[in-house]
């Protein structure tokens, strides 16, 4: 934790001794009164100092600022990036499509680097800038240690792909599968699928603790890990075209996505109706992804297109097009209001800051 400790400027500190050295002997002078009386018997109250001022220039704290996306920075060639899980400012990790990972240190990206020889990322989570996962559409889970990457850990196999990974902990990870399962890092070892949505490709998790975690599907379904087993499927977008992203803040808030441009948002207790935000947009409308650090903080991205969409805690803002090309953005991660990283399929990293 970065502790802040504010510190007066040196003519500052000085005007203050000067003012204390002023306000010190009329204290006295009025304590030594209040002793001797006001000469009619009655004790002389001493005068309380003035309250300070929560707001001393006496206006109104300026309001913040919207934030702005970057320009395109070219990390990855031409390879499509999939995943990107961003602990803060200073440490992103991005997967691609060829089975490499960059790491981002505050100023710049890593070249890529070979972790999967056999197949192309799906997506990656970090915990800690020295514990990440990143899952292969072959079934293969990879583990950052902080310097290096592990081998693969094969999880399924028979043509299986893991399509989403999320760890809250280094003691805990949830990866999904295109056949509707589900598996569990419990810090040294994944267990064996939990078939939680058979005949359905689960297609993004999200985990906001170890006690609570929300997959999505492709029918419009929806599954809740509540820290030992995961509900039946709840049908919260029946006629959307397939739910593509979800992410929790905490139990109470979640946001999930779907091929439509719809946007459904869960209280802790249900999910509301489907709220098309990107109405028109026809076959543009898809939203691939969806990053919530907070209930009042949410960036969601077009698959198909160069769009992200924020919201406020209460509406979504008109579309901000931060990719010219038109490459679509595959992956978004934002780990505070301020901060955010989108990745594209053309190997281009934009980044968010406010």
């Amino acid at each position: 934790m970065v502790r802040w400790r504010m510190r007066a400027a040196v003519p500052e500190r000085r005007a203050l001794r000067r003012l204390a050295g002023a306000l010190i002997p009329a204290a006295l002078a009025s304590v030594l009164l209040a002793a001797c009386g006001s000469g009619n018997g009655t004790a002389t109250q001493p005068t309380s100092p003035p309250a300070a001022s929560s707001n001393p220039g006496g206006s109104a704290p300026p309001p913040q600022q919207p934030g702005t996306w970057s320009s395109a920075d070219a990390i990855d060639g031409t390879h499509g990036l999939p995943g990107v899980s961003c602990l803060s400012q200073r440490f992103c990790v991005a997967a691609d499509d060829f089975g490499e990972a960059l790491i981002y240190n505050g100023s710049s990206w890593s070249s890529p680097r070979t972790v999967a020889t056999e197949s192309g990322f799906n997506g990656v989570s970090c915990a800690t800038t020295s514990f990440c996962v990143a899952v292969t559409e072959t079934g293969d889970a990879y583990v950052y240690h902080g310097s290096s990457w592990s081998s693969p850990q094969v999880l399924t196999t028979g043509g299986t792909g893991l399509q989403s990974v999320d760890c809250p902990s280094t003691h805990f990870c949830v990866a999904v599968d295109n056949a509707g399962g589900a598996y569990i890092y419990d810090g040294s070892s994944w267990s064996v699928p939990d078939a939680v949505d058979k005949g359905n490709s689960l297609s993004s998790v999200s985990c906001a603790s170890a006690t609570f975690c929300v997959a999505v599907d492709a029918a419009g379904n929806e599954f809740t890990y509540h820290g030992s087993s995961w509900s039946g499927a709840d049908s919260i977008d029946p006629s959307g075209g397939g739910l593509t992203g979800v992410s929790c803040a905490s139990s109470k808030f979640c946001l999930a996505v779907d091929s439509d441009g719809n946007v459904l948002s869960y209280n802790g207790s249900s999910w509301g109706a489907p709220d098309d935000i990107n109405p028109g947009a026809g076959n543009l409308g898809g939203l691939s992804s969806v990053s919530c650090p907070t209930a009042a903080f949410c960036v969601a991205s077009i698959g198909d297109a160069d769009d992200v969409y924020l919201y406020n805690g209460s509406t979504w803002s008109a579309p901000d097009i931060i990719d010219s090309a038109g490459s679509g953005i595959e992956s978004v991660s934002c780990p505070s209001a301020t901060f955010c990283v989108a990745v594209d399929t053309t190997g281009n990293a934009f980044t968010y800051r406010s």
